[in-house]
């Protein structure tokens, strides 16, 4: 009688090592750009954050000078502390009034982290009311939470121009 030998398999063969492999790298090519857009997506909405104090700062100035028809010219009559915050993501929060008096804005400057983003949270003051609306460069504002999405047309405040100041 003739010994018979078995083969017992052990692990896994090459191919099937490779095909596991290419499986990986295939679906990290797809979500590592989705979840860098995620990450810059969080980050900017801490830019709608940062503008809070200086949102609540102008909404009390307002109340307690409801006859005003106009902004004042600087932050320092609304509160210049509400006007400093700043963050790994947040490279300045402004204050800006447009030539239209009536109209104001809360300017917040991203860092690089956020593709320096620009927002524009502005303000129509009429008869001690406030009506707020968000915006940002078309270029930026896919970044930004869905309530600063809308269309700036005919921007209440500013245009930013390519050497990166503002302007009315």
């Amino acid at each position: 009688m003739t010994p018979t030998y078995t083969l017992n398999q052990r692990g896994f063969s090459l191919v099937e090592l490779m095909v596991v492999i290419a499986v990986i790298a295939l679906l990290s090519a797809v979500a590592l750009p989705i979840f860098g857009d995620y990450l810059t997506r969080a980050r900017a909405s801490e830019l709608q954050s940062a503008a809070a104090s200086a949102k609540l700062a102008m909404a009390e100035w307002a109340m307690l000078n409801s006859t005003a028809k106009e902004w004042p010219a600087t932050n320092s009559e609304i509160g210049a502390n509400a006007f400093g915050f700043t963050s790994d993501h947040v490279k300045s929060v402004a204050y800006k009034r447009s030539s239209k008096k009536e109209i104001a804005a809360i300017v917040v400057t991203g860092e690089d982290t956020v593709e320096g983003v620009v927002m524009y949270l502005e303000g129509l003051l009429a008869s001690g009311r406030i009506t707020w609306q968000c915006t940002a460069e078309s270029s930026h504002r896919q970044w930004l939470p869905s309530t600063c999405k809308k269309d700036p047309a005919g921007g209440l405040v500013t245009k930013q121009t390519g050497d990166g100041s503002t302007s009315p």
